[in-house]
């Protein structure tokens, strides 16, 4: 059974009550995948956590190590996930996938201060 501080969110844990639909979706595994399509990897478990890491590996290793935003190399320590999204992100529109179906290559690896500049603004990726 997953521990009681990885099944659940912050805010689920100060509801007090979570319906069945709310567990299940914690208990079936590390990622959450939406009517639409998308994914969402479950940070707050630790396999959602690991999964997350290992998608942001694989993008940097896609890049050859490069950025995304800036195009200049980038350490492992210092790698963050950056999504890619037509409006701000807020949440509503996040998507951990890395390659859609039809084989299109989706989101990037960038710095971590690259990321926090770019916010939720609509930039194009130098390299993807």
């Amino acid at each position: 059974m997953i521990p009681r501080k990885w099944a659940y969110t912050i805010a689920q844990q100060r509801k007090g009550k979570l319906s069945y639909k709310a567990k299940r979706a914690h208990w079936q595994g590390a990622v959450r995948v939406m009517k639409d399509g998308r994914e969402i990897c479950q940070t707050q478990t630790r396999a959602g956590a690991e999964e997350y890491a290992l998608r942001r590996m694989l993008m940097r290793a896609r890049q050859h190590n490069l950025c995304c935003l800036c195009g200049l190399w980038m350490s492992e320590e210092d790698t963050s996930f950056e999504h890619q999204c037509s409006r701000g992100m807020g949440g509503g529109s996040r998507d951990d996938r890395i390659l859609l179906p039809d084989g299109t290559l989706l989101n990037g690896a960038s710095h971590t201060i690259c990321n926090a500049l770019r916010g939720s603004t609509n930039t194009p990726f130098l390299l993807q």
